[in-house]
């Protein structure tokens, strides 16, 4: 007897294309997921995000039995596509501790054609744990997906007019495509990241800006160290 799709389509909710489900469900899984899960200043407009799905950006939702949202991710490309940001993460309360995330994360950098794959967590050592954000857990679920940090003094770009920068961020890399066990990323390329990055959310890149002028700096080596994501003490 023949085995139809459903019946072999991998158990737990499935995943689709952000760029290839209907804007009333783009809207809410902002509205109802990544809104109750980022602070203000650390999430771009509802609009931005529609503009960049399918050019700049995509990601992927994760739909229970139901239809409806329950996670997702979403990622942004720079540098001509070499670089991937893994922008934001984040799964309803009630599906979370079943690897949900670590299936979204997996599934997009599997995808991905980048030739490095960044992320922006909270410093810990920073940010309290509250009922809805828990910096520590955090760290442990991007260590359990193969994650390193970057030894920079990392803020997050003003994503809008009216926001504030976001300081008190790691950047944190994931080894080259085929180098699980490399130790070192492209410095320049890191650079060339941030860059546009500041310059796509802030309309310029200043180099004479103190915070981004520090970060350039310190990408100003041929490669950059990754380290563990308890090495907190390299970012200073």
């Amino acid at each position: 007897m023949g085995t139809s799709a459903e019946q072999v389509r991998p158990p737990g909710p499935a995943l689709v294309r952000l760029s290839e489900v209907p804007a009333p469900v783009v809207e809410d899984f902002y509205v109802r997921i990544l809104e109750a899960t980022f602070p203000p200043d650390e999430l771009e407009p509802l609009e931005s995000l529609r503009e960049s799905l399918g050019k700049t950006g995509d990601g992927l939702l994760a739909l229970g039995a139901d239809g409806g949202v329950v996670g997702g991710l979403v990622h942004e490309h720079y540098v001509d596509g070499a670089v991937q940001l893994l922008a934001y993460l984040a799964v309803d309360p009630a599906g979370r501790a079943h690897g949900l995330g670590s299936r979204l994360v997996r599934e997009a950098v599997t995808a991905s054609t980048a030739t490095l794959v960044l992320g922006e967590i909270e410093d810990p050592r920073s940010w309290p744990v509250t009922p809805t954000n828990d910096p520590p857990a955090r760290l442990r679920f991007w260590d359990r997906n193969g994650f390193r940090l970057l030894p920079l003094p990392y803020v997050q770009p003003a994503l809008r007019p009216g926001l504030r920068r976001v300081r008190d961020l790691l950047l944190i890399a994931l080894p080259s495509r085929g180098e699980d066990t490399a130790e070192t990323v492209p410095g320049p390329l890191v650079a060339a990241f941030l860059r546009e990055y500041f310059a796509a959310s802030e309309g310029r890149a200043d180099l004479a800006d103190p915070d981004l002028a520090r970060l350039l700096a310190a990408c100003d080596v041929e490669r950059l160290p990754l380290w563990p994501l308890d090495r907190l003490d390299v970012v200073g």
